[in-house]
């Protein structure tokens, strides 16, 4: 089995967003969403060699994008890439397989919520 990361897939527009469909991947559709996005260009003000010394220019981007998140392995990942999605890797599926539920009587469930 491929190791799979969980990941959010960055669409720059609808279309491209609703495309996802033709793939057969882990795509979370509760997740969709379209978010702003707003990039502030940095410039060194000496050494570079932490986060102050830089300080904010007026060079404002703002971006609107579509993103959805899944569970997708190294070659769907380079699929969406190749195709011209964006995809930021937030973690890996450490126990590789989708998450254990376990079953509880209504019952029992409702003498838990008592105590």
């Amino acid at each position: 089995m491929a190791r799979k990361f969980f990941v959010t897939v960055i669409a720059p527009d609808r279309q491209m967003l609703l495309r996802l469909g033709e793939y057969d991947f882990d795509l979370f559709r509760q997740t969709a969403q379209l978010t702003n996005r707003t990039a502030v260009t940095l410039r060194a003000t000496r050494e570079a060699s932490n986060l102050d010394a830089y300080e904010a220019t007026d060079q404002v981007n703002e971006a609107r994008e579509f993103v959805i998140d899944g569970l997708l392995n190294m070659e769907e990942i380079a699929r969406l890439v190749d195709a011209g999605y964006q995809v930021l890797v937030k973690e890996n599926d450490k126990k590789g397989q989708r998450a254990q539920t376990e079953v509880v009587e209504f019952s029992e469930w409702l003498k838990g919520m008592e105590e």
